[in-house]
């Protein structure tokens, strides 16, 4: 019985460890970010998106690969804004959705979190709100453990090069901006650009999740009219057929265990 109050002890400090270099990380994180060139600036419509020409011809509402989710940009009409794209994608949707902060395409809050697409073989990133808003992510899965990354500022008037992703991922001369938080970069041979590298995935944290109910309550009482913006991209994702939950791979490691 007198080891119980040592456990608990112990028990607390690793909680509180992990909750520090949560904090750090995430600080860490957005201070590079402020100095970096590569991210989320932009430009987006006031008025909000209109969602005209953004039906995916049959056989391409669910690319699996980066080259095959700019083919389906390319048959869009342009200008192909972030609801545009989902809207386009098949049904029924499977979504994660996270609150965290640490990545180039941060939550805001529980309220506009940060919302993974699952295809087959590609995941697309997309936040209805703040800094990220006009980002497209996308990571392209080599096996459980890795993806090839890139990323789009939205809108885009098509046709854009199936290299266009990579274009502004540069860092400096050691990294790219994913690898700040994605470790173990390598090139992607099979991509012919200097910035198309493959690096560890991430899973959310646990205690960042955000239920599929609970952001479908943000959509059902969105405002279009005090923020259009941020309720085009809901009613993309809710308001063009079924939607469900998907689990990442159980193997996969969250940023904070590697």
């Amino acid at each position: 019985m007198e080891d119980e109050p040592v456990a608990s002890g112990a028990s607390e400090g690793v909680l509180a460890v992990k909750a520090m270099k949560r904090t750090v990380l995430g600080l860490s994180f957005l201070f590079i970010l402020a100095g970096a060139s590569a991210c989320g600036d932009g430009a987006r419509k006031a008025d909000g998106e209109a969602l005209q020409g953004c039906s995916a011809p049959t056989g391409m509402g669910s690319p699996s690969t980066i080259p095959e989710a700019i083919q389906l940009i390319n048959v869009l009409a342009g200008p192909v804004s972030v609801p545009c794209l989902v809207q386009a994608l098949d049904r029924p949707l499977a979504i994660n959705a996270t609150s965290g902060l640490v990545s180039a395409q941060p939550a805001v809050d529980e309220q506009s979190p940060r919302v993974f697409i699952f295809l087959d073989g590609l995941i697309l990133s997309i936040v209805p709100a703040g800094r990220g808003r006009d980002l497209l992510e996308l990571g392209q899965y080599f096996g459980t453990q890795e993806s090839l990354k890139g990323e789009l500022n939205m809108p885009v008037e098509p046709p854009i090069e199936e290299t266009l992703p990579y274009d502004h991922l540069r860092y400096n001369d050691q990294v790219t901006i994913c690898g700040l938080c994605h470790l173990e970069e390598r090139p992607a041979p099979e991509v012919d650009h200097p910035n198309a590298y493959i690096s560890r995935a991430f899973q959310p944290v646990e205690d960042e999740l955000v239920s599929l109910e609970a952001l479908r309550g943000e959509h059902e009482t969105c405002d279009a009219d005090a923020d259009p913006e941020r309720c085009a991209i809901l009613s993309a994702l809710f308001d063009y057929g079924p939607v469900e939950h998907q689990d990442f791979p159980e193997e996969m490691l969250t940023i904070y265990d590697f």
